[in-house]
């Protein structure tokens, strides 16, 4: 947005005869919206964007994010399902369903999805962080130092906070 968010939104709103990129524009609102700390507006925004485009599993993404903000785990869950389906291979998405399943207290669960985000990006540092917090949800302070130590390895920002939680 370079600071300029309703500009973008102006001309983002010019995309709605592009096809596809209409899709793109609508998904593309909703985040600035997102940034501009209105929620509902970006829900508006990605549910006009999959009526478009209803394969788009990023907008899928961006929906069970906000419902997980708002503790609605449910529709969270369904919607990053509906991502998974479309495509399972995306780290950041195996992460957001971890996140969801550590809200709704089902650990197991949770760390069975953070290693699948790592399976698919065995760099993903926030993968490793969030499989910690649910390590140490579960009672398994071993795997959580574990992931601890691969984060400082990294040189990772995300050890400092894992270190915290463990401590």
């Amino acid at each position: 947005c370079g600071g300029r968010p309703f500009e973008v939104i102006g001309l983002l709103g010019d995309c709605e005869e592009m096809g596809d990129l209409q899709s793109t524009g609508l998904e593309l609102i909703g985040l600035v919206h997102e940034d501009l700390g209105n929620p509902s507006q970006s829900l508006v925004f990605w549910q006009q964007a999959l009526k478009l485009n209803p394969n788009k599993a990023r907008i899928h993404v961006h929906i069970a994010r906000q419902c997980l903000r708002e503790r609605e785990l449910d529709m969270a869950m369904q919607s990053i399902e509906k991502a998974l389906e479309i495509n399972d291979a995306r780290a950041n998405t195996w992460v957001i369903r971890g996140h969801i399943e550590l809200a709704d207290q089902r650990t197991e669960a949770a760390i069975q999805s953070l290693e699948k985000a790592i399976s698919c990006d065995e760099n993903h540092q926030e993968a490793h962080y969030w499989l910690g917090r649910a390590y140490l949800a579960g009672g398994k302070v071993i795997g959580a130092i574990q992931q601890a130590v691969w984060l400082e390895e990294a040189h990772s920002p995300h050890a400092v906070r894992l270190r915290q939680k463990i401590n």
